[in-house]
This record gives structure tokens, sequence and C-alpha cells, in this order.
């Protein structure tokens, strides 16, 4: 997703392409499939390919540039990636999430995620 001065757009492609276009005082939001907090909670599937260790690495790779292009950047994914962020300087803020997925009723609930911006 782009917003910028011309409005939103919303579109179906590889996320490192919004390095092709993006411009300085665009703001991108990426939602990727979140790192698994544990071997039961594996939701990375979205793809034939899944989304991999590297994949993260590779978006954290795309955030970078952005932000050094001068985009506003923010993202959100499990704690497990802060490793990716954390000695760039960007703002992780840990938020409770509330999750009614699991197999077991108790188990439900809120979760940590962050939430990583260069803002």
């Amino acid at each position: 997703m782009i917003l910028n001065r011309r409005g939103m757009e919303i579109r179906y492609q590889d996320y490192a392409k919004v390095l092709d276009e993006a411009v300085e005082n665009d703001f991108i939001y990426c939602d990727p499939p979140y790192l698994p907090v544990s071997k039961t909670s594996n939701f990375t599937s979205y793809t034939p390919d899944s989304f991999t260790q590297g994949d993260q690495e590779r978006l954290a790779e795309v955030f970078h540039r952005l932000a050094s292009k001068g985009c506003f950047v923010m993202l959100s994914n499990s704690p497990k990636v802060r490793h990716l962020y954390e000695e760039h300087g960007y703002h992780i803020e840990i938020v409770r999430a509330s999750r009614a997925i699991s197999s077991v009723g108790s188990k439900r609930g809120p979760i940590e995620e962050l939430l990583i911006m260069n803002y």
C-alpha cells in the first residue's frame, strides 16, 4: 500500500517493487506474515513458498532502503524480528493484540506484537 499526496493505492505484487516508485514523504505500511512465536503458531503459508526467515531479512532490507529514501515506513510483526530493526535506531513499540485462533480456548487472547517505525 502506498499513501501519498495523490491518494492511496493497494497493489498485489512483490513488496520490494514499492522501492521502484516510492518517493520522499510517502507512507508505507508493511503487514507481512509474522515470524512464528512457537512451532504451533506457524501461519506463514500465504503463498506456495511460505514466508521464510530469508523473506523476513529481505523485507528488513526493503524497510531500510525505503527509510533511506525519506519515506515514512511502519511495519507490524512478531517480537522475533526485533534484531533485524533495533540496531538502526527505529522506534519500536510493543503492543498487545487480541487473537482468537487456537485449538485450546484458554490459550486464546492477547499476544505481543511489534510496531516498527522510522518516524
